[in-house]
């Protein structure tokens, strides 16, 4: 929120210190603690439940982590000469450039780091073997780390801290795709040799080889131990493989979206000119091309956009027309009771919240560019630094992931959504009222 000439961030209604800049609000796992970075006189610091750390000429934006707990916190500050980690205020060695910067179950950080032309991992203080590339870092249950890395042109895998000379992901120049289940316990990732296609879990091979086909979009549902992925043969049609079950030959497939709770899919397809979407294995026939399916978090409900002019939301098989909608934001509330989207009113020319079919609120233009700017700088990390959203360096790695500024709009047309069910109505904080250290006080801040 605005302060005088500053910024202060409100933690339940309660106003922290004035700074001249925030950025990256990020909140413990269980929702207990809370830390951002905040600009001072020129510098930035992390502030962790109120507690400066040391102070930096710049903090990469999108690199703040905090553990589960809220008793660790890690972030990526940019030097003159490079970068370097810092970990509960203690700083980690100079390198060249920092990507995918994870927390281990102690605390201690977990990221890829390039120091001139090569490229290792770092666990803790510990630097693993030199390669030319380091694609995806998956940390095991246990903290030990799989990966995919490149050395004399060939991909390679390392498996849980093992590098495993037998299996043959060939010499592209992207990295070979690398996944692992909601419980960190289980790696996938897919190899292709002179058989064809193979996908290997948990270091054994797990499906194919498929001759003359190659696998793609590898991924685990929520809960789940088995991959699932898309197979495209040589004459380019498709069918899905979820958990070993193949599903039906399409010309073309969208990603595979799941259910929180994992026990339901979903993907758009092609078949010819018919458009189709694939609910838990039954087709459905549509007369105009849908967007990616969106489910309740139970499953039980299933939402998408449908291409047109006008453009409808079909949720439960009923259909809400608007001039424009941005389908990427269409979203269910929390209790899978409410759905929410982003529409626009050409004749008012205004983009508001739709909540349930009915306007319920008005986008805030000064703050969606306020936070898309934050997720603009974040996914390009090249450019130059941004007072608004701490600096960045060159050669920073940072993918957009949940930074990105698609993910930013959907979580906050989750959360109008969710701000409509009953179990979201009742605490003190939505109320305006001032929580902290035991005190129930009412605020007169305004948040923005």
């Amino acid at each position: 929120m605005r302060r005088g000439a500053g910024w202060s961030v409100a933690h339940d209604h309660c106003p922290g210190p004035r700074f001249e800049g925030i950025a990256d609000l990020v909140f413990s796992a269980d929702g207990e603690h809370l830390a951002y970075l905040a600009e001072s006189v020129r510098t930035w610091r992390v502030v962790v439940d109120g507690a400066l750390g040391p102070a930096h000429p710049s903090v990469f934006a999108g690199t703040l982590r905090l553990s589960a707990r809220g008793e660790h916190a890690a972030y990526v500050a940019s030097e003159a000469q490079g970068a370097r980690v810092v970990a509960d205020g203690a700083p980690g060695p100079l390198v060249d450039g920092v990507s995918q910067l994870q927390l281990l179950p102690g605390g201690q950080p977990a990221y890829v780091a390039r120091r001139g032309t090569s490229s290792f991992v770092m666990l803790g203080s510990t630097a693993g073997p030199a390669y030319g590339r380091v694609g995806r870092l998956v940390l095991g249950a246990e903290g030990l780390a799989s990966y995919v890395a490149k050395r004399a042109g060939r991909w390679r895998v390392v498996w849980r801290g093992e590098e495993l000379d037998s299996v043959e992901l060939g010499a592209s120049e992207l990295p070979p795709e690398l996944a692992s289940s909601e419980d960190r316990r289980h790696v996938a990732w897919l190899a292709q040799g002179p058989a064809g296609a193979s996908v290997w879990l948990d270091g054994e091979p797990f499906a194919g080889p498929y001759a003359g086909a190659r696998a793609e979009g590898l991924t685990f549902a929520p809960g789940q131990s088995l991959p699932s992925f898309v197979l495209a043969s040589a004459d380019g049609r498709r069918h899905a493989v979820i958990a070993s079950h193949a599903g039906p030959v399409l010309d073309r497939i969208g990603p595979l979206v799941f259910s929180a709770d994992g026990r339901h899919f979903g993907y758009r397809g092609q078949r010819g000119v018919a458009h189709l979407l694939v609910i838990d294995g039954s087709e459905a026939l549509l007369s105009l091309p849908p967007s990616d399916p969106v489910f309740s978090p139970d499953g039980q409900r299933v939402a998408y956009v449908l291409g047109a002019q006008p453009a409808r939301v079909r949720v439960d098989g009923r259909e809400y027309p608007f001039d424009v909608i941005l389908g990427d934001t269409l979203r269910f509330s929390r209790d899978g009771q409410h759905w929410a989207v982003l529409a626009g009113d050409a004749r008012r020319r205004r983009l508001e919240f739709i909540v349930d079919g009915r306007a319920a609120l008005e986008l805030d233009f000064a703050e969606l560019i306020s936070w898309l700017a934050q997720a603009e700088d974040r996914e390009d990390p090249s450019a130059g630094s941004a007072r608004s959203s701490a600096a960045r360096a060159d050669g920073a790695e940072f993918a957009p992931g949940s930074h990105s500024s698609a993910a930013v709009l959907r979580a906050w047309t989750e959360a109008v959504a969710t701000s409509h069910s009953r179990t979201a109505s009742s605490p003190a904080w939505l109320a305006g009222k001032c929580v902290a250290a035991g005190a129930t006080t009412q605020s007169g801040a305004r948040e923005h």
